[in-house]
């Protein structure tokens, strides 16, 4: 009689998941950077204007490594492949094409809003409740109670959509990746659950459209 590892071993390879781990892109946002670089671990002041940038710069590089060791994909927006493609089908506004390839290919959003590309992009999804609701935006804990737009405007318009705020110090990286990997393991784990939307492995375009990774058409 097979012993329990096997009957595991054997269920496992009967097992298709909806989306592999490999296969549920992952947009990281922030400051911009060549997806090739090595960020250093910031020195400067996080009180300062420059010195947020360099923080969030540095926590959305920090967070892309996090995430590709876990077996995510990762993309960011500066990636020539992405830009590419998009323009191969006429796609050459930078916001229409993020706008695009964040709502057809990819499962959840992460965004450090400390520069202006950034928080221009944080506005973007904000505005679309499909795209808002698979999004994290992680804010320096310093403005948690700013009466600024920023603040009490467009994040509020993200989590009137269903889309996540955490506030958090950003000097403590750890803690910051950490938020956004929980964040990228529920969405998965959300959309593994849809089983309304599997049909045959295949992706659906039925009740939540774009809400989940949606297969690109």
């Amino acid at each position: 009689m097979p012993d329990e590892d096997s009957l595991l071993a054997e269920a496992r390879q009967r097992i298709q998941l909806s989306i592999p781990k490999e296969e549920f892109r992952v947009f990281v946002f922030g400051p911009g950077m060549d997806p090739t670089d090595v960020v250093a671990s910031p020195t400067s002041d996080v009180t300062t204007q420059p010195g947020l940038v360099e923080h969030a710069k540095y926590l959305r590089f920090l967070t892309a490594q996090k995430l590709k060791k876990d077996g995510w994909t990762v993309d960011f927006g500066e990636t020539k492949s992405i830009q590419k493609f998009w323009a191969s089908l006429g796609f050459k506004n930078f916001a229409a094409m993020e706008y695009t390839h964040a709502k057809k290919f990819c499962g959840a959003i992460i965004i450090f809003p400390a520069s202006v590309g950034a928080i221009c992009e944080l506005s973007l999804f904000a505005n679309s409740s499909q795209l808002a609701e698979k999004t994290v935006a992680i804010v320096h804990s310093e403005y948690e109670n700013h009466q600024s737009f920023f603040r009490v405007g467009i994040l509020k318009l993200l989590r009137a959509r269903r889309g996540r705020i955490e506030f958090e110090d950003y000097q403590d990286f750890e803690s910051c990746a950490k938020h956004a990997i929980e964040f990228v393991e529920d969405q998965w784990t959300n959309f593994s659950l849809e089983d309304d939307a599997i049909n045959d492995g295949n992706l659906l375009a039925q009740k939540r459209k774009g809400t989940s990774f949606e297969k690109a058409k």
